[in-house]
């Protein structure tokens, strides 16, 4: 019976040996698990994070860029415009009578190709209030009522309306660059 005794307090060790290992084993599994699933809600976090991040960035470049553009073709626009404020006024500076129709059809030109480039401008400045803002709008409207002035005094028969108004034109259009 020595014997048995002997085996049963041999057979309760090591169950008990094994019961601590796979309670040991069972437990650690479980942490590893909880951890395992944490990693993946936290990777799925970051993820969602950058995906956001990525998205703001991507949108205010493409804002950026949409100003940018926006303000690029209005300035282009303006450009076109001193251009042909200056076809204008040469060629109401030229008297009619020494060269007749060539002077009439040129300035008639002129005319068609100022107001084309104004219809542009207004369509640009329309988009400039919308994207980039009024302040910038307000300068653009300042510049184009002065180019409107000289255009209106060059019609009229006032030689030096473009030369005269140069400073004037220049200062509007610094204006225009401090609020770009």
């Amino acid at each position: 019976m020595h014997d048995a005794n002997w085996l049963f307090y041999l057979g309760t060790a090591f169950a008990s040996l094994i019961g601590a290992f796979l309670g040991s084993f069972l437990k650690r599994l479980g942490e590893d698990f909880a951890a395992q699933r944490s990693i993946e809600k936290l990777t799925a976090t970051v993820e969602h994070i950058k995906a956001a991040i990525s998205d703001d960035v991507w949108d205010r470049q493409k804002q950026w860029e949409m100003k940018r553009d926006t303000v690029f073709e209005v300035v282009r626009i303006l450009g076109e415009l001193d251009s042909a404020l200056l076809d204008l006024a040469h060629y109401y500076f030229v008297p009619i009578p020494e060269h007749g129709a060539k002077v009439l059809s040129e300035r008639n030109k002129a005319k068609e190709r100022w107001n084309s480039n104004m219809a542009r401008f207004d369509s640009a400045r329309f988009l400039v209030d919308m994207v980039v803002g009024k302040s910038l709008s307000a300068a653009l409207s300042e510049c184009i009522k002065e180019m409107h002035s000289v255009a209106k005094r060059a019609e009229d028969g006032d030689a030096t309306s473009y030369t005269s108004s140069q400073a004037a034109i220049k200062q509007k259009v610094d204006a225009i660059r401090s609020e770009e």
